[in-house]
């Protein structure tokens, strides 16, 4: 199910999840609602997994969440973080929200958080904020990062070098798809990734 855009409100969604049909849904976004800033949007999340710890309990956990532009303070990213929620999910959409080094570190830096996390979306952050170079060294050494298929950093704001970084999957052995938008792809860019390739495969046979 997919609740988004500036036309729904966050009582509405308050509603929805009392609905019997809400509880069969293992795949759900909720963003950029027309009210969803500030203690809403926290207050919000906050209900959204308490509804989702519910959902484990009878069986059928969530597998996909997105929640683009809804995560507005470091505690609410801690909560979500902490939630038993985040131990089944797959996919993790957080498109669009304001993250910071403090951020970054909640979401990913206990090894016991997404341990069945395939699926990232961390793209579109607002300007001055979002996934940088420094950012990006902070959530590869996260432990969740070496189980990653598919990452998407559309839109953020990294450097050449670290395209080739991700480009390269040195740090990323599972990855089999990476969104990126606002790349000027050059011929030196992608002699950079083979080197990077290269190197990375002769580490692999001396190991």
């Amino acid at each position: 199910l997919e609740l988004y855009g500036d036309l729904v409100r966050v009582e509405d969604v308050e509603v929805l999840l009392m609905a019997p049909l809400f509880h069969k849904i293992q795949a759900l976004r909720i963003g950029h609602l027309l009210d969803g800033k500030g203690e809403a949007s926290g207050n919000l999340v906050r209900k959204l997994l308490g509804w989702g710890e519910g959902r484990i309990a009878g069986g059928a956990p969530l597998i996909r969440l997105g929640l683009p532009g809804l995560l507005h303070d470091l505690e609410t990213i801690e909560e979500l973080a902490a939630s038993s929620v985040s131990a089944d999910l797959h996919h993790l959409d957080l498109r669009d929200n304001i993250l910071d080094a403090s951020s970054i570190e909640a979401l990913f830096l206990d090894t016991s958080s997404w341990p069945s996390l395939t699926h990232l979306r961390l793209g579109g952050a607002p300007f001055d904020y979002g996934l940088d170079d420094l950012l990006l060294d902070r959530l590869l050494a996260a432990p969740c990062a070496k189980q990653l298929r598919f990452l998407d950093v559309s839109k953020c704001h990294l450097n050449p070098l670290s395209h080739v970084r991700l480009l390269s999957r040195r740090e990323l052995p599972m990855l089999e798809h990476l969104a990126v938008a606002d790349v000027r792809l050059t011929p030196e860019l992608f002699r950079r990734v083979q080197v990077e390739v290269d190197r990375a495969a002769e580490q692999r046979g001396e190991e």
